[in-house]
């Protein structure tokens, strides 16, 4: 039954960051040139946001091919509305950009503590999920 799960939490995660990546063009607040980037991200924390989820809340709802879709479904489209609220997109000032030293390497840091923060996420999900089946 677990590989039944997570295969549909697969399948509804690459559809909500299809949608949202490609689709509505969300991108990553820190690359917003990279499509493929942004929406691996996103397909990253749905999926492993899904699964938790789903493992720790009791079942309910309609059946299908033996698990219950509704859960999954909403912690996905609740996880994606959360992502696109907090990261509103970079604003522009017209005229040329011109940054300083500082300004870079303050933007090097904020990126990698950003991604560091990112994989701890995963890594807390993946335990919370690999737990909901024992526990």
């Amino acid at each position: 039954m677990i590989w039944i799960d997570i295969i549909f939490i697969i399948i509804i995660a690459a559809i909500i960051s299809g949608i949202l990546g490609l689709g509505f063009g969300w991108r990553h607040p820190s690359r917003p040139e990279a499509v493929g980037v942004s929406t691996l991200f996103l397909f990253l924390l749905l999926v492993f946001a899904m699964w938790a989820g789903s493992g720790w809340f009791p079942a309910m709802g309609p059946v299908l091919f033996g698990i219950h879709w509704v859960f999954p479904l909403v912690v996905g489209l609740l996880v994606a509305l959360i992502v696109l609220a907090v990261s509103a997109p970079p604003r522009k000032e017209p005229g040329p950009s011109v940054k300083t030293i500082q300004e870079e390497e303050d933007e090097i840091v904020a990126t990698t503590v950003f991604g560091i923060f990112f994989w701890i996420l995963i890594i807390g999900l993946l335990a919370t999920g690999v737990a909901s089946y024992y526990i």
